[in-house]
């Protein structure tokens, strides 16, 4: 992606919200099925300010999905979208906005969990990195 260079030089006289930064814009796809695929890892020596996420869910075979942050060492941090049931068909998939932006330090990652064998849970992230 681009480096954004889009900020107004005079920040000091900023009055109210202005969209800016000077990092690199990350949207990256991940997709899984009854497995967990580790779709990004923050880059050595930057933050990922996550803006953005959203789930869509495929297949015939009801089950469990997630959207999860493991640290530099491989240990669970948090759920994003945490243990969400999934019906065999029509089950809708969801959207999250995080305003502010949830930082998260490097090394860590971001996976996607399917619980079953026919579901295929597919998720694109937005933010950037400085």
């Amino acid at each position: 992606m681009a480096l954004m260079k889009f900020r107004e030089p005079n920040q000091v006289k900023w009055v109210g919200s202005r969209p800016g930064h000077n990092g690199t814009q990350v949207l990256v796809q991940g997709a899984a099925e009854n497995n967990t695929h580790t779709f990004y890892t923050v880059p050595v020596g930057q933050t990922f300010y996550w803006t953005f996420a959203a789930i869509s869910y495929v297949g015939l075979a009801a089950g469990t999905v997630s959207l999860t942050i493991y640290d530099n060492l491989a240990a669970f941090v948090c759920y994003v979208a945490g243990d969400i049931l999934v019906a065999a068909v029509n089950t809708p998939g969801r959207a999250f906005n995080m305003c502010p932006p949830l930082e998260i330090p490097a090394g860590y990652t971001i996976r996607l969990t399917s619980g079953a064998i026919g579901l295929r849970i597919r998720c694109i992230i937005h933010g950037w990195v400085e």
